[in-house]
């Protein structure tokens, strides 16, 4: 189960980075709102996959732990919606 759980989270981390840094490369090329947003929604879920995978390996408490996740996944979920309905 530990091995499951610690080989989601380094995937979650690593294709929201992925998927952050292809949306900011596609801004830099075209400059438009939409892709700025969705680069910026893409890192929020990084950072919360990163912040995650620190707090299981620290003395973070798991309650505070999947808080600051779910808060952090709800914030980049919303930024990407922003970013899709945009117009």
């Amino acid at each position: 189960m530990t091995l499951l759980l610690n080989a989601s989270v380094a995937l979650l981390a690593l294709v929201a980075t992925a998927l952050a840094i292809l949306a900011f490369i596609g801004w830099t090329r075209n400059r438009t709102g939409r892709l700025a947003m969705l680069a910026i929604g893409f890192g929020i879920v990084a950072a919360a996959g990163i912040i995650t995978a620190i707090g299981m390996f620290t003395s973070q408490t798991p309650v505070a732990m999947l808080t600051w996740q779910s808060l952090l996944l709800a914030a980049g979920l919303f930024v990407v919606y922003l970013a899709a309905v945009k117009r």
